[in-house]
């Protein structure tokens, strides 16, 4: 992926309506394990690139496929310290529209549907 698509252009918002997070499952990731690392603007807002969007669905899609989300994160991060393309190895899942969009943390269920 290309350093453009690691600028920070997105706010909380943009990120809700394109990975269907609630914004509350989205810092709960951000606190608890990191990912994704939103910078700050001067008044404190997060700002997300499109990498953080497609590091979101990765994460999704890995769940989708039965992982939990801090095994995903392990290999996620496994693939990223061994210099791999995540996104090329792994691909993102097609989802359906109708999905309903669950994010386990913590041992808690929080399910949204989009």
């Amino acid at each position: 992926m290309s350093d453009s698509n690691k600028t920070p252009a997105y706010n909380l918002k943009v990120v809700i309506q394109e990975t269907g997070l609630k914004a509350d499952t989205l810092r709960a990731l951000v606190r608890r394990y990191g990912l994704p690392n939103p910078q700050r603007t001067a008044g404190g807002h997060r700002l997300y690139s499109q990498y953080d969007i497609e590091m979101i669905r990765w994460l999704m899609s890995r769940q989708e496929e039965g992982l939990r989300i801090n095994h995903a994160i392990e290999l996620w991060r496994k693939f990223e310290q061994a210099g791999r393309d995540t996104f090329q190895e792994m691909p993102i899942q097609a989802e359906s529209p109708q999905a309903a969009v669950s994010v386990v943390i913590a041992g808690k269920m929080l399910e949204e549907n989009k």
